[in-house]
């Protein structure tokens, strides 16, 4: 049996990728920037600024309100939906009139006889 020798740049216990590399790196630079900003505000006498964490609720409250929905969209394609469906229809069964009527929350199903309680126990037909 062969022995599997890592090299240097293999970091087994540690995942070290271009994110955590990015984030470190921006780590330092704030660090960094923190530690120039202290030194001057040291040197002119000034202390300082401390950042005031807002609470949950306050960040809510800084949000902008969503806007109000528009019905005329959704009615036009409401009615671009129905007549395509009429359509539809039509051209599937020219037997049964020009116009059908659609309830509100119907589906047609071919072979829906298949699909009722008493035949669920049947293996080749399935409702999917």
């Amino acid at each position: 049996m062969k022995t599997i020798v890592y090299g240097k740049s293999v970091n087994p216990v540690k995942r070290i990728n271009a994110a955590t590399r990015r984030h470190a790196r921006r780590k330092a630079e704030a660090i960094q920037r923190e530690l120039v900003a202290s030194r001057i505000d040291k040197v002119l006498g000034l202390k300082p600024e401390r950042r005031k964490t807002l609470t949950r609720i306050e960040l809510a409250c800084k949000r902008k309100p969503a806007p109000p929905v528009d019905l005329s969209t959704l009615t036009q394609y409401q009615e671009q939906i129905t007549h395509s469906a009429q359509k539809h229809m039509k051209a599937r069964y020219p037997h049964r009139g020009a116009v059908v009527e659609f309830e509100e929350g119907s589906c047609c199903l071919e072979n829906v006889a298949l699909f009722q309680a008493g035949y669920r126990k049947c293996e080749n037909v399935t409702a999917r």
